[in-house]
């Protein structure tokens, strides 16, 4: 299930969940034309998604939505090769006007820092921890992998 947000201090998923980063937010959301989202099930990457909106109803139309990698790509390179706007694989370049992009695109750099954070927080990923157990039969020491919680 997506976590949905507006990058917003007092947004109800980032203050219940990580209410110590939304003093990053360098500029808060304004527009009700898109909302964040970001879902667990990734091996790579912290992606940052956003769903075209109209503030209640959001856009389920395409399974593949625009997104952003905040953990392979600086500000620079998010700069420099316009990820946001790529109109086979998303509807924000197809449905916002060139000038609602261009404030989408320089707003999300103006947060990126924030975005960063929140998606570092949100992909955490355990590793395995090796420890020793005594079997009661065999009394033989065996690795047991346990995640660390």
């Amino acid at each position: 299930m997506p976590d949905l947000f507006r990058c917003e201090p007092t947004d109800p998923f980032l203050t219940n969940n990580y209410s110590h980063l939304t003093s990053q937010i360098a500029k808060h959301q304004t527009s009700d034309d898109y909302i964040f989202e970001l879902h667990s099930g990734h091996e790579t990457g912290n992606p940052i998604y956003i769903r075209m909106s109209n503030g209640e109803e959001h856009d389920k139309s395409k399974k593949l939505v625009t997104k952003f990698d905040t953990l392979n790509f600086t500000t620079v390179e998010f700069v420099n090769e316009n990820r946001l706007k790529n109109k086979d694989l998303n509807t924000l370049g197809l449905k916002l006007s060139d000038t609602k992009f261009e404030e989408l695109r320089l707003f999300c750099l103006a947060n990126m820092a924030f975005f960063k954070s929140l998606a570092a927080a949100y992909y955490v990923k355990s590793a395995p921890v090796t420890t020793t157990v005594n079997l009661p039969k065999s009394k033989k020491k065996v690795a047991v992998h346990k995640t660390k919680k």
